[in-house]
């Protein structure tokens, strides 16, 4: 099943074929970049900056959309259980509790988990993602991280965590912020501190026991030039990724 290349306003621009087109066109964006050094985010603010004001600024109003999108889950993966990590207001938790998945929702913001929706107060939980000791200890079906490993340090320790916290799948949306003029970049969000190649979170996933899925829907790079504040536009994965089954 192939993948999409889409533009930041979601117009399709290509279908990608196979894993080996996939990763051409990943070098192709590398050799654009110039390769680009990492970005290791050195401050940690442990949810003090993850206040009223920030969550203000980024709010997005409940809607049928996340609904939807919930049951799109649901249906990909048969997930009965799933944990949004990095759930912010909890609009993706509020779907997915709506369709009747044992959801849960996981933030470094205290602010969120004191001053979430009624629907989902008890269910959003406390935890810092580059520390395993701050984490829930059980797995979930699916979960879902979207808009949160480039605010995190330590992006290895990030996804190992994801992945031990997720028993089959993991939907996760990663942007590569490395190519972007960093001081427009913190305007736009303060929290964008830690950058990596798309490659890179792949293949950290990778090693991690999941695979990544060729998948139309749930699957697709997008390009988006408004997003990145920078000429040079920033790649944007989409992944849905499967635990690998070892055999014997």
């Amino acid at each position: 099943m192939p993948i999409r290349l889409v533009d930041g306003a979601m117009n399709l621009v290509r279908m990608l074929n196979s894993r080996e087109e996939f990763y051409s066109l990943l070098d192709e964006i590398e050799e654009f970049y110039g390769h680009p050094e990492n970005l290791d985010g050195a401050e940690d603010s442990g949810g003090a900056d993850y206040g009223e004001g920030y969550f203000k600024r980024w709010k997005q109003e409940f809607t049928d959309w996340h609904v939807g999108h919930a049951e799109s889950l649901r249906s990909r993966t048969g997930c009965r259980s799933a944990l949004d990590a990095g759930c912010g207001v909890g609009n993706i938790l509020r779907g997915l509790l709506r369709i009747g998945v044992d959801a849960w929702g996981l933030d470094i913001s205290r602010y969120v988990v004191e001053s979430c929706d009624p629907e989902i107060r008890g269910r959003v939980l406390w935890g810092d993602l580059s520390k395993a000791g701050t984490l829930p200890t059980k797995t979930y079906d699916l979960v879902v991280c979207y808009d949160t490993v480039e605010h995190a340090p330590d992006p290895e320790a990030v996804v190992g965590n994801l992945c031990r916290l997720a028993g089959k799948w993991i939907h996760v949306k990663a942007p590569d912020i490395r190519g972007l003029n960093q001081e427009e970049s913190r305007r736009f969000d303060p929290g964008h501190i830690t950058g990596r190649s798309v490659r890179w979170w792949v293949e950290q996933f990778e090693l991690n026991g999941f695979n990544l899925i060729m998948d139309e829907r749930f699957t697709w790079l997008k390009w988006d030039p408004e997003y990145a504040l920078a000429p040079v536009g920033a790649p944007d994965l989409h992944g849905l990724f499967r635990r690998r089954i070892i055999y014997g």
